[in-house]
């Protein structure tokens, strides 16, 4: 997106709900943590960043942080040239077990994990 959206020309995606994604160093880190705990209470411990953003919030920053972007969110699957996967209205997952059990909390918020992308784009 970052690459077509500074050619020149809009780069309309669908719009999706806001997104719960976790950054792979937290997702690895909560992993890691998990395995190693001597003892957990629970089988099930959900892994994500504890809140979440919308595609809007990130395309902003990206606009900020390069001028030449241009973006657009549509509801017409004809005039767009990113499709994201569709993700229903979910809530973030519950991370308060493995904040509990294992002291692991997720270091990227957005601002977070958008200073961590941009400085792998960037280097």
């Amino acid at each position: 997106m970052l690459a077509r959206g500074t050619g020149g020309y809009p780069d309309p995606a669908t719009p999706p709900r806001p997104q719960r994604l976790a950054l792979c160093p937290d997702a690895a880190l909560a992993l890691d943590t998990l395995l190693r705990a001597p003892r957990l209470a629970h089988r099930l411990y959900h892994v994500g960043p504890g809140g979440r953003w919308s595609l809007e919030d990130w395309c902003a920053r990206l606009a900020r942080r390069y001028p030449g972007l241009d973006w657009a969110l549509t509801a017409d699957p004809t005039e767009t040239n990113i499709t994201l996967p569709p993700v229903g209205d979910r809530a973030p997952l519950d991370v308060s077990r493995v904040i509990q059990e294992t002291g692991f909390r997720p270091s990227f918020d957005l601002d977070g994990a958008f200073a961590d992308f941009t400085a792998t784009v960037e280097s």
